[in-house]
């Protein structure tokens, strides 16, 4: 007997494959995506309604058809999340936004007025974050994760990054405390790496 963990499980399983399947395809029917991951049509169809509700899939068009109804295609709504990235570590400091297929949205330059980073020019990169998603028309709710670059070393127990000086009146960071009032708190992964 199958238990409701087990049908859920099965479920995110099943949806994680369809959503796979299209990313790899770029569009298919329902008919399509039952025959190639060896799942009932039934279960796709059932499926493909809730990551449509979810707006995770859209649907493209009808594909063509030898006879009878011509199915729906389904594809991937690339605007269903983003990644910010934060490259503190080139000149100028570099903000980009892209998409869930890996295209680059918006790329910003933005010239340092000080050699060293401090608050307020993070404060300033904060604004040009707003400024980039409004312009996009996407919401603090699309961002799956801030990624942020700058030279240095994590300590991997506190969160913190040292900054060798790189950062003005900053040895240490605390990028958690510094995107506190970020309407949603998303992840934020530092890739840091010193010279």
């Amino acid at each position: 007997m199958s238990t409701l963990s087990d049908i859920s499980y099965i479920k995110k399983v099943n949806q994680i494959s369809i959503i796979k399947k299209i990313e790899e395809t770029g569009a298919a029917s329902c008919t399509d995506l039952a025959d190639q991951l060896k799942l009932s049509i039934t279960s796709v169809l059932k499926n493909a309604k809730q990551l449509k509700h979810k707006n995770i899939l859209i649907e493209k068009g009808e594909a063509e058809s030898s006879g009878g109804r011509r199915p729906m295609l389904y594809m991937l709504n690339t605007r269903y999340r983003f990644i910010i990235g934060v490259d503190f570590s080139s000149e100028p400091i570099r903000i980009a936004l892209v998409d869930m297929s890996g295209n680059i949205v918006e790329l910003l330059n933005l010239l340092r007025i000080k050699k060293k980073i401090d608050i307020e020019t993070i404060e300033r990169v904060k604004a040009e974050i707003s400024g980039i998603l409004a312009a996009n028309k996407v919401t603090y709710d699309q961002i799956s994760v801030i990624v942020i670059g700058m030279q240095g070393i994590v300590n991997e127990a506190t969160g913190e990054v040292v900054t060798f000086n790189w950062f003005e009146d900053m040895k240490w960071i605390d990028v958690g405390k510094v995107y506190h009032s970020r309407p949603k708190r998303e992840p934020v992964c530092i890739l840091a790496g010193y010279l």
